[in-house]
Formats: structure tokens, sequence, C-alpha cells
């Protein structure tokens, strides 16, 4: 088959093809477009055109795979329907047949059938209720899947990201300030202070109310993390401690456990969607892993990394996270899939940087310190290991300080990214692009805070003002 180069000026066969989602513009090349270094941040992904082909047909083998087992499934559930059906005239028959010939000492029996009829009918509708739904909703997400929904499809492709910008609503001076965390409504707001207590605020439309103070911890509090499907949050400590708050019936939080096992700082904390896996990393190069039984205790601790632990990350799926620390490395640790042991994937060697994030399962953010340029990594569809994208100029200052990590907003497709004295919000277009839509300068580099789950509230507190100010998303 023989088809030119689609770049101007090129009068050559094609010869390559390049496999990376976002590299668009230069999908098919010539030997002269690899010359011209289109591909050299990710030849890994680029292929030949040949292969290219080879793959078309094998997918128009798994079609045609797919399609009989389909036919195959749609097949078995006849089958099993017309079972079903049988079973239930015979069923009808008998009863029938009792009441056609009845007598009174066919009493019992005829009323034993019919109220045991009348149960598995209510069962029978419920589960096949039931059922018809998930399937519906499988059939659904199966046509989503395959884009056979093209007007959603349209509308998702052709969504327009609107300017948007976060406006200062309120401020309300306070002492030293660690960490923020939301609850998933952001009807609740817990702060760690370098006091070592914890306060607990009641939030509402940014207006703050304290209800309860913490003084379980000895020393300051670096890190908070509110769970999502309990009345719960977790902290970490300079005391080397990690403590899970519970929710009373009064709605007053206790501790619920103190989790003991790092034996310097802890810097950042994590936990599943599941809930049941706590993830920390500390000043002692280690990261541990809190497994939840009945009580949480260290499952598994980690040691690849040869300095203070800064931030750790977890993809979407789950089975993957990654951790950046003082020793020039980025780790991505994956989860056995026999076991709930986790091991390294990769190493990455980089300048060192306190701030990483994933925004996709196939791509996650890097701050090297107080760097004018965020760092985007890309999984190769191919090697299956990270390689590094491309480069987003953002704003930094005289200097960093640790803490407060970068977070991804899927619902607004917008990453807050901290970095010196400048909170960066980028958007990130259907595209792959990254915009930075609004620049917040502290003038100094202690700055510490959150948003909330929805994207819809931004706290902060820095050392300049002494301040806690909430600002509210406007587009």
């Amino acid at each position: 088959m023989d088809i030119l180069c689609p770049n101007q000026g090129h009068n050559n066969q094609i010869e390559f093809v390049c496999m990376r989602d976002s590299c668009q513009e230069y999908r098919f090349s010539c030997f002269e477009c690899l010359q011209a270094g289109n591909h050299k941040s990710h030849i890994e992904d680029v292929q030949k055109f040949s292969s290219f082909l080879n793959l078309i047909k094998q997918q128009s083998s798994d079609y045609d795979n797919l399609m009989s087992k389909l036919e195959n499934w749609i097949n078995h559930m006849n089958n099993q329907c017309g079972e079903l059906k049988k079973g239930l005239e015979m069923r009808y028959k008998e009863i029938t047949e009792l009441a056609k010939n009845f007598s009174i000492n066919h009493f019992n029996e005829l009323s034993s059938c019919f109220f045991s009829f009348q149960r598995s009918k209510e069962k029978l509708y419920s589960m096949i209720a039931e059922s018809v739904g998930s399937l519906s909703e499988t059939i659904t997400n199966g046509r989503k899947i395959l884009c056979l929904e093209p007007q959603i499809q349209q509308q998702v492709f052709n969504k327009e990201l609107k300017p948007f910008k976060y406006e200062l609503i309120n401020k309300i001076k306070d002492e030293y300030i660690f960490a923020f965390a939301f609850n998933k409504e952001a009807t609740l707001l817990v702060a760690g202070y370098e006091s070592s207590k914890i306060r607990v605020f009641e939030f509402e439309q940014g207006q703050l109310r304290q209800l309860q103070e913490l003084s379980n911890h000895s020393k300051r509090v670096r890190c908070v993390y509110f769970l999502q499907k309990s009345p719960s949050f977790i902290s970490g400590s300079y005391d080397r401690s990690i403590i899970v708050w519970e929710a009373s019936e009064n709605r007053q939080f206790y501790c619920k456990q103190q989790l003991e096992g790092h034996t310097d700082d802890i810097n950042c904390l994590i936990i599943n969607n599941n809930e049941d896996l706590i993830i920390s990393g500390s000043d002692d190069k280690t990261i541990r892993l809190w497994s939840k039984n009945v009580q949480w205790h260290c499952s598994q601790t980690l040691t690849y990394h040869n300095g203070s632990v800064f931030c750790i990350s977890m993809n979407e799926t789950q089975n993957q996270f990654i951790s950046c620390a003082a020793d020039n490395l980025i780790v991505v640790s994956q989860k056995d899939v026999n076991s709930s042991f986790w091991n390294i994937l990769q190493t990455i060697k980089v300048e060192w940087g306190l701030r990483l994030c994933f925004i996709s399962n196939t791509q996650f953010t890097y701050q090297p310190y107080n760097k004018k340029q965020m760092i985007i990594y890309e999984q190769s569809k191919f090697s299956q290991q990270f390689v590094k994208q491309k480069e987003i100029a953002v704003k930094s200052g005289n200097d960093c300080f640790w803490y407060f990590p970068q977070k991804y907003i899927k619902s607004k497709s917008l990453l807050l990214n901290k970095n010196g004295s400048s909170l960066n919000l980028i958007k990130i277009k259907e595209n792959g692009e990254f915009i930075q839509e609004q620049i917040i300068d502290f003038d100094d580099n202690y700055i510490h805070g959150a948003i909330s789950d929805d994207g819809e509230y931004l706290i902060t507190w820095d050392c300049k003002t002494e301040e806690i100010q909430v600002r509210q998303y406007s587009e």
C-alpha cells in the first residue's frame, strides 16, 4: 500500500505510525519526519506502518471473535429464558389441574401450591426486574464504549472549557496551619496546626464555624485526609504517628486508633477508594501500607527510596501509585495481581521535587523543586513504562516549602499545583493541551491549603497574611 506522507514538503511514502494518543499532528510519518525529531520524546511509541496494518488485521479477527461470543451469549440467554418459561408453564398446569379436580381432600395441596406460587411470583418479579435493569445498564455501557451513541460522544468531544477564576469570599486570622481537608460534601473542614492540635469546622458557603478541637498529637500535624464513605479522617504528625479519627453518634470526632511504626516525621497520607488501605510517606525514607481488617495494621513497608518521601498519588484503577522523595527518583509501584503486596514497576531519575499527581491511568504530572516547568509523564502502550511527554510553563518563586499536594479535579478538568509562592490553576483540554487559567501569588512560599472534591472551594493559609483565605470557583 503506497501512501504519501501528509507533511508539507515531504514527497515520501509513509513508513511509520505513532501510537501515542496525544500525537495527532504527526500520526503518519516518513523517514524524513523521524530524522526531523518529530517523535524524539516518545520514539518507543513509533512503529512501522506495515506493523500497523497487521494490527488492523488482528483487530478484524478480534471483532469476529467478539461477535461470535456475543451471539453465543444471546443464544445462552434465550435458552435460559426458555427454560424458565417452560418451568412456569408446568407450574401453572399443575395448579389448574388441581383446581379442575377439586375436592376437599385436595384442598390442603391446592392451597399450599397457591401460596407457594404467590411467594415465588413476587421473588421472580423482583429478580427479573433487577436482572433486566442490570442487563440494560451493561448494554448501554457497552454501546458507549464502542462509540455507538455519537450524540453523547460528540457532546463530550466538543465540550468547550470555559474560563474560570477563584474569587476570594472570606478570610480569617489564624495561627500556623500545615494542612486542610474537606469531607466529600464540603460541609466539614479539618485543619492541622503547627501547635499539634486539629480543629474541625462546619463549612457552609465559605463560612467557617469551629465545632471541635482535638489534641491527641504531641507535635505539629503535617497532613490530614478525609475518608469518603464514612465520617472519618486520618492525620499524620511530627510525632511519627497516624491517627484514625471517627465521628460518634453526636458527630464528635474521637481517636479510633493510633498507628505507630514510622521512625521519623510523617509527610504525606492517602487512602484508597475502598478505604481499606492507607499509604504513608515519612522522613524515615519509607512508605508504609496499612491494611484494615477489624483494626488497622502495617501490612508492608517499602524501603526503596533513599530520602524523605514527600508525596504519593494513586491511579484511578487503584493498582498503581507513584511517589517522589529527596533522592531524585520517582518510583512507580504496582499491586501484585496474585497477592496484596506491592512491587516496584519503574524508577524514573528526575530533578528532586515535592509534588506529583495522577491525572489519568496513563498520565501523571510532576513538579520539580521550584522550577518554572511542570513535567507530564505518559505511559507507553508497548513498554508500559512512563516516559516524559512534555513540559508545561508554570509560575514559581524564590523558594518552595513542602506539603500542599497537587490535586486533579476530574469533573472540572482542573489541576491545582503549588509551586514556590504561587498556586497554578491549570485546565486540561480534551486534546491533552494544558492551559494556565489562573495564578494566585502569595508573595511567600509558606502556603498550605486544599481544594474541595468538586473543585468549588479553595482554602489556603499563608505565613505572610496569617489568614485562612476561602476562594470560590467562578466561570
